[in-house]
Formats: C-alpha cells, sequence, structure tokens
C-alpha cells in the first residue's frame, strides 16, 4: 500500500519524480535561469571591434599620417604629383572601408554610429579625406591649379589645409590603446595642478612685491 502510494505521488509530480516548472520555488527558478545564462554561448564580437582591428588601423594611421608629413614636405605647391595621390587613394579606400565595416557593426540600429562621438568624428574626417582626394582636387587638376577664377578650391596650397586637417586622424589612436588614455590623462591632471601652482605663485610674488614697495 505504501509503496502504490509513492508510485501514484511519482506519477502525479511526473516520470521523473521532478516537480513541475509551475510548481517549483523562487530561489529554484532563478538558480536554473542562471545555470542556462552560464552554459549558453558568449555573443561574439564584430571583428572591427576587437583588439586586431584596433591594432592594425592605428598602423594604417600611423603610416598615413607619415606620408602626409613627406607628401607636404617633397611635393612641389603648385605641382599636382600622381605617385602621392595614388598612395593616399589607397590609404582612403582602407578608411572608407573601415568605416563601413563599422556602420555595418551597428545594425540593425546603424544610426547609432553617427550620433556617437567617435563615430561622428570618424565619419567626418572620411568625409574630408574623400572631398580632398577625389573631389578637389580633380578640380584644381582640371583647372591648371593656377587659383584664379571662380573656383576656391582651384589651388594646391587650399588643398593642403585639407591633409593637414585630416591629421587629426590621429586622435584616434589615443582612444584605440589604453596606456595612450591612461598617458593622456594623467597629463591633463597635471596641467590643472600647474595652473594652480601658477596661480600660487603669482599670488605669492604680486603680495611680496607690494609688501617690498612699502
Amino acid at each position: 500500500m505504501v509503496a502504490a502510494g509513492a508510485n501514484a505521488g511519482a506519477l502525479r509530480h511526473g516520470k521523473s519524480g521532478k516537480l513541475p516548472s509551475n510548481k517549483r520555488s523562487p530561489v529554484l527558478a532563478k538558480l536554473a535561469k542562471l545555470e542556462g545564462k552560464l552554459t549558453a554561448p558568449e555573443e561574439t564580437l564584430p571583428w572591427i571591434h576587437s583588439n586586431r582591428a584596433d591594432t592594425f588601423f592605428g598602423v594604417i594611421i600611423f603610416l598615413n599620417a607619415g606620408f602626409i608629413g613627406v607628401d607636404i614636405e617633397l611635393s612641389n605647391v603648385d605641382e599636382f604629383n600622381w605617385t602621392f595621390w595614388s598612395v593616399e587613394t589607397v590609404f582612403l579606400v582602407v578608411f572608407v572601408v573601415e568605416l563601413m565595416l563599422r556602420i555595418a557593426a551597428e545594425r540593425p540600429q546603424f544610426w547609432r554610429f553617427f550620433f556617437s562621438l567617435s563615430g561622428s568624428f570618424d565619419f567626418l574626417v572620411t568625409f574630408i579625406g574623400v572631398l580632398d582626394a577625389w573631389v578637389f582636387t580633380p578640380i584644381s587638376v582640371t583647372s591648371g591649379g593656377s587659383g584664379s577664377g571662380d573656383n576656391p578650391f582651384s589651388s594646391f596650397t587650399i588643398l593642403r589645409v585639407f591633409r593637414l586637417i585630416r591629421l587629426v586622424r590621429l586622435l584616434r589612436v589615443i582612444r584605440m590603446f589604453n596606456d595612450l588614455v591612461i598617458l593622456v590623462q594623467t597629463i591633463g591632471n597635471s596641467i590643472r595642478a600647474v595652473a594652480w601652482m601658477s596661480l600660487l605663485l603669482g599670488m605669492i610674488m604680486y603680495t611680496g612685491s607690494i609688501l617690498t614697495g612699502v
């Protein structure tokens, strides 16, 4: 009789003898949910957000910055150099591909990239590079690069200003490497302390000059 009653109870609670999920205690339910989260596979980030991507594009940014310096130093202001333009075009294509990968990584909410500070900065610098290499430079070449006429971008000197603006891309390297971020923060804190120290020294010198003048 006792065994029959036990078997009947087991059948009421299920073949395995476990309580149904709707009759489990809240503690057991939370533990089961936590176990499911721990055993679930981790969500992998896109490659563009990995450290390898940051290192790769950081090296490209350094190379591009060095090339811009060589271009400014060696090229003639009044002449167009196809070699420098071709190399700059290769760098620009790499940056455009990077921008597209970063935008695609935000799908399906692509607008989040443009509303972020780093995203809008990357887009602005890349857009300036596209205007410089693929719009203003051909216009300047076709007009002779003399700077005459109604075209304000017909002078190669003006185009050099756009190349210097692209050097702002070096600021991206700071946020790619944590050591550089810590270094910049330390310098910023030091400048703040130096400013207060200068104010204090100025007050002391001003007070001393008044006392010695009496």
